[in-house]
Formats: structure tokens, sequence, C-alpha cells
């Protein structure tokens, strides 16, 4: 009996200690192999040490000291002081790594990324403490508190995707000025073909999305002297996306004002997003897709409007998909098509339902001819030489389509790339989509499947890079909101 009030008193602090003892342990271990990686951050492990022991007296202290300290801090002022400085320790620890992209990206200790998860962690576990008692809601004060740090943060937000165009990521400077050439060379000289190598599958290139010609257009309006303007397309594709998104997820009457403001400034905030929309690959225009997506799976699952609309507006979206990078869009488009089948087979009344996948499967059907009338026409022959001469060596060079281990790309690209450019990203979005899978309504469920059926296939099949996850950034940000 005293053991259990002893740990119902203080469970806060004793979590949080022996969380600490067991990542101080870990941390040792990884000493000899993170040692070099560490320096290059300006950390050694006399100093984390240093730290750490720092912390377990502490935490020690606030241990004995929690049963007093914790109605005092359940107080709504302290409650709010306590709500905001966990917001801003988390940014400050999460933007603790200041190397340079490409640093980050290729020398990245994991005793680093521990150590940040550590910090924000603790920093939850605070804020959770606090807020243990489910039955007494958040007065009104602090919600309308709440929501006015989340509007500003989204406007502070806007305001560094608009002002961070000319910042060139080096990384990304091999595909940035090749694949931009296509919109340039067409605004100057109505060529659809990558200008200063020209095109060696055709002209107009049969292989290259039709996304830059539509940018073209638009570097008509405004040139294309600076890489800013170059830029301003793919930040405005994904500005659309936002909107989209925006719209949607304000007629979801199960959402809080609170809510959608989070989701809103999620998507805003999700690194894939933040690359795709400063960077001159196509891969932006996923967003596009998958928020189209993601609306029509909304309004038929979620919101239960059987309306055939809905299913053609996700067949047609198929088409912006193909025009931006095909071998991610068809995977999605295909689970869409069969969680539609499964839905249908699970329905007492077939015949009432059956139009729903008939109408998605021609609007499908016509995106797909109009993107190979698009690419093919008008000389056919051509046009398919070109596209088999590159097919052949794309997929010999990458090894990008056949079976493969999931596990390989998923951990060596994907979770290494999400982990060192924003640290707390992937736990937070698997934490939230086994909250909703298990916790949701049946219309959560249903609005997930065609996502993880979707990444499962993209996985096991392609070799695909990590800005492709911007398709999926808008159903991240509903499940997380």
């Amino acid at each position: 009996m005293r053991l259990s009030s002893f740990w119902h008193n203080r469970k806060v602090t004793l979590i949080a200690l022996s969380g600490t003892v067991v990542i101080w342990l870990i941390l040792r271990l990884l000493a000899d192999a993170d040692a070099k990686l560490l320096a290059q951050y300006h950390l050694s492990l006399p100093t984390i040490e240093i730290y750490y022991t720092a912390l377990i007296v502490i935490l020690t202290f606030l241990m004995i000291l929690e049963p007093r300290l914790r109605p005092r801090l359940q107080q709504s002022r302290m409650r709010a002081i306590i709500v905001a400085a966990a917001g801003v320790i988390s940014f400050l620890a999460v933007g603790l790594p200041l190397q340079p992209q490409q640093t980050r990206l290729f020398q990245f200790p994991f005793s680093l990324w521990l150590i940040i998860v550590h910090v924000v962690g603790l920093v939850a576990l605070v804020v959770w403490g606090i807020t243990a008692n489910r039955a007494e809601l958040p007065n009104r004060r602090l919600q309308q508190a709440a929501l006015v740090l989340l509007i500003g943060a989204a406007l502070l937000v806007l305001t560094a995707h608009m002002t961070s165009l000319g910042e060139f990521m080096r990384y990304d400077a091999p595909d940035e000025p090749w694949l931009a050439s296509m919109a340039t060379h067409y605004a100057d000289d109505g060529d659809l073909s990558p200008s200063y190598i020209a095109s060696a599958f055709g002209t107009p290139d049969p292989i290259l999305p039709r996304y830059y010609w539509a940018m073209g257009l638009w570097l008509r309006l405004i040139g294309h002297d600076t890489l800013a303007q170059l830029r301003t397309f793919p930040l405005m594709v994904g500005g659309l996306a936002v909107v989209i998104f925006g719209l949607t997820i304000w007629r979801i009457p199960a959402l809080t004002t609170l809510q959608k403001w989070a989701g809103l400034l999620l998507f805003l905030t999700f690194s894939p997003l933040v690359r795709t929309s400063h960077n001159l690959r196509m891969d932006i225009g996923l967003a596009v897709y998958g928020v189209l997506i993601l609306v029509g799976l909304l309004m038929f699952f979620e919101l239960g409007y059987r309306q055939k609309r809905w299913p053609i507006l996700m067949g047609a979206a198929l088409l912006i998909g193909l025009e931006t990078v095909p071998t991610a869009a068809l995977p999605l488009g295909g689970a869409v098509g069969l969680i539609l089948c499964i839905w249908f087979l699970r329905q007492p009344e077939r015949s009432r339902n059956w139009p729903y996948i008939a109408v998605y499967a021609a609007a499908g059907a016509v995106s797909v001819m109009l993107y190979l009338a698009l690419h093919f026409l008008p000389d056919v022959q051509t046009s398919l030489n070109g596209f088999r001469q590159f097919s052949d060596l794309y997929f010999t060079q990458s090894r990008s389509l056949g079976l493969r281990s999931p596990f390989s790309d998923l951990i060596n690209i994907h979770v290494r790339f999400s982990l060192s450019l924003s640290p707390i990203e992937l736990i937070a979005i698997l934490l939230a989509a086994v909250i909703v899978w298990r916790a949701g309504r049946a219309g959560n469920r249903w609005v997930l499947a065609p996502v993880i059926l979707s990444i499962i296939a993209m996985l096991g099949f392609l070799a695909f890079s990590y800005s492709y996850w911007v398709m999926f950034t808008p159903f991240i940000a509903y499940i997380v909101a």
C-alpha cells in the first residue's frame, strides 16, 4: 500500500529519473562510436556526463518534493507559464544542431538525437504531470492563449517560408539546375526540354513531368534571373496544398479550432514540405495530389458524404500525381482503389455502392490516358522509343524497381533523414498514428489504410526519395491534429 502511494505521488519524477539514468547509460555505451561526430557539434562525453549527473541530482530532489510541488504547479497561471516554457525549451532543443544540412544528413550522431528526444520527452512529461486530471478541461483563457500562440507561430513559419526562398541547399545542387532548366528553356524558347544538355530522349521530353510546363508559364510572367524567382513556383504549389488542407479540416466538426490551427501549423513545419517547397524538383506537386486524396477520403469515409464527386475527385487528381512523380502517385492511387473495393465488399447493399468504384476507376483511367497523350503525342513511336531508353537506363542504374527489402532504405535513408532534419517528427507521427488507429473512429481507419498500404508498396518495390513523403504530409498533419 505504501509502495503504491509512493508511486502515485511521485510517478512523474520517477519516470523522468529512471528514463534519464537509462539514457545516460546508453550515451556511455555510444561514447567511443560517436566521439568524433559529437566533436563536430562542439560536444564531448565529459561535458555530457556533467550535465546528466546534475540532472539526476536535480530529479532526485524533485522526486522527494513532488507531492508538495504538484498542487502549486497545477494552478492555472503556473500551468500556463510551464506550457509556454515547454514550447520554448522544445524549440531550442530541436534547434540545437546548428551544423549545415549536408553535415546533419551524413554526420549526425545517434547520441545527439537521444539527447534531443530526451529533453523534449522530459518537457512533455512535465506538461502531462500538471494536466494529468483529464476530467478538468483547460479553462477558456488558457485555450485562447494557446490559440493565439498557434496562430502567431503559423504566421512566423509562413514568413520564414517566404524569406528563405533564396537559401540554396547545397545537397540538392545536382538536381535543381538540370530540372529547372526545363522551365527556363520553355519560358524563353517554348521548348520543353532541359536547356543546356537538351533531351537525350526526344523533344519535348517524353519523360520529365509537365509540372515544368506550368512552371515555365509562371516564369514568363515574373522572370527567372534569381534563385528566389525560380523557387516562387514550388512555394506557390506548396501554398496551394496548404490552402486546400486548411479549407478541408475547417469542415471537420470533430476538430476544435485549436486542433485545426495545430494541424495547419504542423503541415507547414513537416520537413518534407519544407524541403520540397524550397526546391526546384517537382516533388512538391505530390503534396497537392496527397491533399486532394485526403479531401476525397475525409468527405467519403469520415463525414459520410456518399456522393460520386469524391471518388471522381480522387481519380482525377491522379493526373497531378502522374505529372509530378508517377512512381509515387500510382501506389497511392492503387491503394485508394483497393480500399474502396474492400469497403464495397463489407457493405450489405452492394448494388447501391458499386458506382463509387466505377467512377473512381473511370476518372483514374482518364487521368492515365491524358498523361499518355501529353507525353507521347503526336509522334508516338519516337516518344515511346525515348521512354524505353530512359526506363532501361534509369532502372538499371538506380535499381529502383523490383522486390526489395523494405528495411534497408527505410532505416538508411528515410529514418536517418527524418531524425537528423527533425528529431521529434517521426516519434510524434508514429504515436499519433497508433492512437488514431486504436482509439479513433472507423472513418479514421479508412482514411489511414490507403496511406499504410501505399507506403508498404513503395518501400517493398521502389527506391524512392525522402522528399516523396510530402505526398503523405496532409494525412500526417490531420492525424496528429
